[in-house]
């Protein structure tokens, strides 16, 4: 079902930073989204970013422009 969300754009509530430094945070649908280009984001924010791959057990986004 995470593959059906690929190349969507969606909000995503930052929670803070993945083991390899990227951005993470939770979709409306409550998955984990692991995104790339965000710069400083703080968790409690809300970023826009577009769906890149779906993986099993989560996502990876980038921010949308």
């Amino acid at each position: 079902s995470n593959r059906a969300l690929e190349g969507r754009e969606l909000e995503v509530l930052v929670e803070g930073a993945d083991r390899e430094g990227r951005t993470r945070g939770r979709t409306p649908c409550n998955r984990i989204a692991h995104v790339t280009g965000t710069g400083d984001a703080r968790p409690g924010e809300y970023l826009r970013v577009r769906i890149t791959h779906g993986l099993p057990n989560s996502l990876r986004a980038e921010a949308a422009a």
